[in-house]
């Protein structure tokens, strides 16, 4: 019982935001400033991988998940099912960069980090 405590608070803490056709527009508002990253899955639960990605980048990335049965947002991002796990890149004026790594937690918060830092125009990962 206790581990099962330890693990829901964290889960709470990572900050990952399960996406639904009901909160993507808010999550991807030009208003809800700063990068953002989401994580396209199959699993039923969030990939402990992923929670550690965004405890990591806590303050400078903001993490969702959308869930594979979320057809329309699969559909919207151009996401299909023999993609996954997928991982997408927003920047902070919207521009949408899929990422291209290694599924690492290195990989993944090193991609979102320099999204975080880069500026209009600059284009690093086009």
């Amino acid at each position: 019982h206790l581990r099962l405590t330890c693990i829901l608070n964290f889960l709470r803490e990572c900050q990952v935001q399960m996406l639904n056709t009901e909160n993507i527009d808010n999550f991807m508002s030009p208003y809800r400033q700063g990068t953002k990253g989401i994580l396209f899955t199959g699993k039923p639960v969030i990939p402990p991988i992923w929670a550690n990605v965004a405890q990591s980048s806590k303050g400078s990335c903001t993490c969702g998940i959308v869930k594979s049965q979320d057809r329309s947002i699969m559909s919207r991002f151009g996401v299909r099912d023999n993609m996954l796990p997928f991982v997408v890149g927003i920047t902070a004026w919207g521009e949408i960069r899929p990422f291209q790594g290694r599924l690492s937690f290195g990989e993944l918060t090193a991609f979102l980090s320099a999204l975080s830092h880069e500026e209009p125009g600059e284009g690093v990962f086009t």
